[in-house]
């Protein structure tokens, strides 16, 4: 079950992640998303890869960046 719950933070992240493609970032701000969403998706995900993944610091990294975007919250993709 631990493995489930590990997955589902990750799945959670990649979806936040996912809709902040939707606004307008500069650059740099859109290739730190694109790293972040490269570093939630391995490409051999094991259980002991989704627990690391799950509770080391990323989950804080990616909502760190999240708060970051506040900025670039009223401009939407054209």
């Amino acid at each position: 079950m631990d493995t489930f719950r590990h997955l589902r933070t990750i799945h959670d992240l990649l979806g936040l992640l996912a809709t902040a493609q939707e606004l307008a970032l500069p650059a740099r701000v859109e290739a730190r998303r694109q790293e972040l969403v490269t570093a939630l998706c391995p490409e051999n995900m094991t259980p002991a890869r989704a627990k690391r993944l799950a509770t080391g610091s990323l989950p804080e990294d990616v909502r760190d960046f999240l708060k970051s975007l506040a900025r670039h919250a009223g401009r939407a993709r054209a």
